[in-house]
């Protein structure tokens, strides 16, 4: 008994010890904002996020692990007030980890999470623009699918090209827009709202989030 387990130790770290496969990822996600601080800056609901990502996979007991490092960014604007263009801007980097297994043989189920730190950049633009920038930890958490597809008549685990369909859920602490400021002057400023900064309060940015993307792994 023991030996056996030895040897599924040994076995263990030995996949891990392997040279990962590598994996590039380009995709597009909508996260949905209920909170009505965000109509500030945008008519509907979702924010619009692009995604970038580099990954190593690990073979894992009947799947594989992928380890992701990722660039994520978006925007949403809309008009405040009448006169005041609003502009909300988020961009973050991430790592996560994910495990996924083949259910058929364009078919891989997916279970992922990650944390990160996202910039949120609140700006107000009149004669003069404000703005402030803020950084918060962030949390996503992922289930879905993806549909593998080879490239080539190499053996299993070559080239392939991923399709990935994923839901699930982003948290980030409130974010407290309480000093939005101009520039420094250079001169006389006509605009009111450039004399000191403004306190806009805090903005919910967690929600429900869905993912679309493609990914090649090498």
């Amino acid at each position: 008994m023991k030996t056996a387990t030895l040897l599924m130790l040994c076995l263990s770290a030995a996949a891990w010890a392997e040279r990962p496969e590598l994996s590039a990822s380009f995709g597009f996600a909508s996260e949905l904002m209920t909170s009505s601080q965000y109509d500030l800056v945008s008519a509907d609901d979702p924010l619009r996020m692009y995604r970038v990502a580099a990954a190593g996979t690990f073979a894992a007991p009947r799947g594989h692990v992928d380890v992701e490092l990722g660039w994520r960014s978006g925007a949403a604007s809309a008009t405040a007030h009448g006169t005041l263009s609003s502009s909300l801007w988020v961009r973050g980097v991430d790592v996560s980890a994910g495990y996924r297994f083949a259910w058929l043989k364009h078919l891989e189920p997916y279970a992922r999470a990650g944390v990160g730190l996202d910039w949120a950049s609140l700006s107000l633009t009149g004669s003069s623009a404000l703005e402030q920038t803020v950084l918060h930890p962030s949390g996503t958490f992922l289930g879905g699918l993806q549909f593998p597809f080879a490239l080539g008549v190499g053996a299993p685990g070559g080239l392939a090209f991923v399709v990935d369909l994923g839901v699930g859920y982003v948290v980030r602490p409130a974010y407290t827009f309480d000093a939005l400021a101009p520039p420094p002057p250079s001169g006389r400023q006509e605009d009111p709202i450039a004399r000191g900064a403004v306190n806009l309060g805090s903005m919910p940015l967690s929600g429900f989030t869905w993912r679309l993307g493609v990914t090649v792994r090498l």
